[in-house]
């Protein structure tokens, strides 16, 4: 079953936003002179979203304006990802008391 749009973490939006600018993943970072090690960890959900400074220029690579629906539902999904794993590694701290 397909993910729901609103379900979809940060990675996998960023992932799709980037696709449908036709960047290949390296292309992207070349261009927003990011890392792409870690730019695919962040699209599988192994490190959380970058900074906001960093996503400005996500945004900016793939010509999103700051004042656009995608903007905001880019922001939205990193910070309900960063909420999740906030919450998952407290779980895991609880687990170990």
């Amino acid at each position: 079953m397909a993910q729901d749009k609103k379900d979809k973490t940060f990675g996998d939006y960023f992932k799709e936003l980037r696709r449908g600018k036709r960047l290949t993943l390296r292309e992207f970072c070349r261009r927003a002179d990011v890392d792409p090690g870690n730019t695919s960890k962040i699209e599988r959900g192994i490190l959380p979203p970058p900074r906001y400074k960093v996503l400005a220029r996500y945004a900016q690579v793939l010509g999103i304006s700051t004042e656009s629906e995608e903007w905001t539902n880019l922001i939205h999904r990193a910070i309900i990802t960063k909420k999740k794993n906030l919450e998952s590694e407290m779980a895991n701290e609880w687990k170990e008391v």
